[in-house]
């Protein structure tokens, strides 16, 4: 048992280490877009979102919210070797029976689509998000607390990233050489993550028995759909605007998408370094005290960005793309609002076991989502502004129906 001393003191460490990878994806962040917006232009790189956003849909069937059960599963069996082995194994075959059923769908849409089956083997390398999902196993090192390995991993494998597209990446030409050098570093260092999974933690693959496999899939399904409805208008907002009104459109939005997408991290750190000790031992005064000061420090990232926001996106873009400063002001108003949603959510509802719920709720927030989307396509007035106006009002909407959840289960008063 762990004492309330080295329970903190491993919090800190974890957090400590998240915070290095993190800061690392920014700066990773910050040296790759310039350079290949300036490289491949606005419309190619538009293009590789495009191609990335819809890949992202099977990347979530091979997730299935394992990053959240799973994680927690780990943590509550963490000094059990066998129960360990069961469920690293189950997930194990869960996540590659999905993931042949992902290639088999990728492959028919790629034929049926002209835009995919004219740049499939940009298709092709894009799928390391597929690869991604089974080679990094994240939940494994997050429920044991191990967020060393998850820092080492990321930092080795995008330095390497940022050497050989600084190495490779010369005209417009080189564009399925982005997605290859991902598929390539991906493949390499999840392999790493399985040695240190099976070789320094002891790790024993086997076949459960169908039940258990069962078992584990069947808890799973509710954060399965969360995080499909979720990801799902994320990933949509582009696809529409790909198939509308162009891929400097799609550069445009991902841009101001990827600003927000840095400004989530601090959040998403300390979620992801709570997460583990909350399933353990479901402190809410704990939960409650973190929750006013993220809700503090989110709305302090929220003015300081809205002030330079033009500032940071003529750095990282030039003058091409500032039409993403008016949808990054749109977006930021959803970042004080994610955090409390994820408060809400991931730290309480889920840790106190109402995956249904919480499911339901993000089930929900996507039908929302969809009619909303119908409504502006039907009434000809879908465009960058009017999709990341729903973007907020769609995170709004989850996080008030989140909030209700938790005081109805006297989770939050």
């Amino acid at each position: 048992m762990y004492t309330k001393h080295h329970k903190y003191r491993q919090l800190f460490s974890n957090f400590s280490y998240l915070s290095i990878s993190q800061l690392f994806n920014i700066l990773f962040q910050i040296i790759a877009f310039p350079f290949l917006i300036k490289i491949l232009g606005t419309n190619n790189y538009g293009l590789m979102v495009f191609v990335e956003s819809i890949i992202i849909y099977f990347a979530i069937i091979i997730n299935f919210g394992f990053d959240i059960t799973a994680t927690k599963q780990i943590s509550i069996n963490r000094d059990n070797p066998e129960k360990l082995n069961e469920i690293v194994s189950s997930i194990y075959i869960i996540k590659m029976i999905l993931f042949l059923i992902s290639i088999l769908l990728i492959s028919i849409i790629t034929y049926c689509f002209e835009i995919l089956s004219s740049n499939r083997i940009l298709v092709l390398f894009t799928l390391w998000k597929c690869f991604y999902e089974i080679l990094f196993p994240f939940w494994f090192f997050q429920g044991i607390e191990k967020m060393k390995y998850i820092a080492f991993l990321n930092i080795l494998s995008k330095t390497i990233y940022l050497i050989l597209i600084f190495s490779l990446i010369e005209s417009k030409e080189d564009l399925v050489m982005v997605p290859a050098i991902n598929l390539l570093s991906v493949i390499t260092f999840g392999l790493i993550a399985q040695w240190i999974i099976f070789y320094k933690f002891k790790i024993s693959f086997y076949f459960p028995p169908y039940d258990t496999v069962k078992k584990y899939f069947s808890e799973a399904k509710y954060v399965f759909f969360s995080n499909l409805s979720t990801r799902l208008y994320v990933s949509t907002n582009k696809v529409v605007l790909g198939g509308i009104t162009g891929m400097s459109s799609v550069a445009i939005y991902d841009l101001a998408e990827k600003i927000i997408a840095v400004l989530k991290i601090p959040q998403k750190m300390l979620g992801q370094a709570i997460f583990p000790k909350v399933s353990f031992d479901n402190n809410i005064e704990f939960i409650k005290q973190l929750s006013t000061k993220s809700l503090i420090v989110n709305v302090l990232l929220v003015l300081i960005v809205f002030m330079f926001s033009e500032n940071i996106i003529t750095i990282l873009s030039g003058k091409e793309m500032l039409e993403s400063i008016n949808i990054l002001n749109i977006l930021l108003i959803s970042i004080p609002i994610i955090a409390m949603g994820n408060i809400f959510g991931i730290q309480l509802l889920l840790p106190f076991g109402y995956n249904k719920e919480f499911g339901q709720i993000v089930f929900l927030s996507f039908c929302f989502y969809l009619s909303i989307i119908l409504v502006l396509t039907i009434s000809n007035m879908l465009n960058l502004y009017s999709l990341a106006i729903v973007s907020v009002l769609v995170e709004s909407f989850a996080t008030f129906l989140m909030y209700n959840q938790c005081i109805k289960k006297q989770l939050w008063h």
